[in-house]
C-alpha cells in the first residue's frame, strides 16, 4: 500500500535532500549561507542543521576514502572534518574544515 508523506515528512526529506548537496560543497573546502527564514521553513534549528551537515559531510569522506582504496587503488588518509556555523545578522554561515 502506498502511503502519502506528511507535508512535514517531505520538508523534512526535502532539508535532508538539500544537506547532501551542501556537504559536497563543504568538503571541498567552501561555505554555505542558510537564512534564519530559510531554516524556519524547514522546521530546523541551526544545531540540527549542523548535525545533519555533520553527517553528510563524514560521508562525503567516507565516500573519497573509499573511492581512492577501491576504485584509484591508491591510498587516502580518511580525514575528520569540524562543521561549525557562525550567525551574520540574519544568516548562518556554514563551513567545514579538517580536525588537527
Amino acid at each position: 500500500m502506498f502511503m502519502e508523506m506528511t507535508k512535514e515528512q517531505q520538508l523534512e526529506c526535502e532539508f535532508d535532500c538539500r544537506c547532501q548537496n551542501i556537504a559536497h560543497y563543504l568538503h571541498a573546502g567552501k561555505s554555505v549561507t542558510i537564512t534564519v527564514q530559510q531554516l524556519k521553513f524547514y522546521g530546523v534549528t541551526p544545531h540540527q542543521a549542523l548535525s545533519v551537515l555533520t553527517q553528510w559531510v563524514k560521508a562525503e569522506e567516507a565516500e573519497e576514502h573509499w573511492e581512492a582504496e577501491h576504485l584509484y587503488r591508491g591510498t587516502h588518509h580518511e580525514r575528520v572534518f569540524v562543521v561549525y556555523c557562525t550567525k551574520q545578522s540574519d544568516r548562518y554561515v556554514f563551513r567545514a574544515k579538517v580536525k588537527g
